[in-house]
């Protein structure tokens, strides 16, 4: 579900460069992992201009090893599967021990893909703000990661608007009407008072 997450939340995001969607990809599987109650070791973005055109990559990490440094490396990156390979070939393992349909296998994925989803939606605020982190400084150590999740995966609300609204103060947009506030690096400016 973990490596589904990823995809899900870039979908989710719909909008924004092509750093925006990789941001909201890494950002999606670091809030899913840390719901799933694994420990997490930072996400980082890499972006890097090659004979070809710019190239982003971008990667989230968990359960740290003793000696690893405090946030992700691009170490052996291109050795991995993408996140669809590695989840289509566990959901094949999985149900090749559980079911004797063969077919089950994209069933078990869509499921799994809807499981990510709803737990994207309960901690989308999360997800945004380590976007933007992750989109800002390019690197999220363990610490910095888990000080965001923590503050951020128990908001219910969708959007840093709602989030203040509901704690009772006012909200004053300044700027463009259409921009918006949510959005990584652009849009309105948000003022709040009680």
């Amino acid at each position: 579900m973990i490596i589904l997450a990823g995809r899900c939340g870039e979908i989710r995001a719909r909008r924004g460069s092509y750093l925006d969607r990789v941001a909201f990809h890494e950002a999606s599987h670091l809030c899913v992992g840390a719901a799933l109650g694994r420990a997490t070791n930072g996400i980082a973005i890499d972006v890097s201009d090659t004979p070809l055109g710019t190239r982003f990559r971008g990667i989230a990490s968990f359960t740290p090893k003793q000696g690893e440094p405090d946030h992700p490396t691009f170490d052996g990156f291109e050795k991995m599967l993408s996140d669809y390979d590695i989840a289509r070939q566990l959901s094949k393992l999985i149900l090749l021990l559980a079911s004797p349909s063969p077919a089950g296998w994209l069933a078990y994925l869509r499921t799994q893909w809807w499981r990510a989803d709803a737990i994207l939606d309960r901690h989308w605020l999360a997800v945004r703000m380590l976007a933007q982190e992750v989109r800002e400084k390019k690197i999220v150590p363990r610490a910095r990661a888990q000080e965001i999740l923590d503050r951020w995966m128990p908001v219910k609300e969708h959007s840093l608007v709602a989030f203040f609204e509901a704690q009772g103060g006012q909200v004053a947009r300044v700027g463009s009407a259409a921009a918006d506030p949510d959005s990584p690096g652009g849009g309105a400016r948000i003022g709040f008072g009680m």
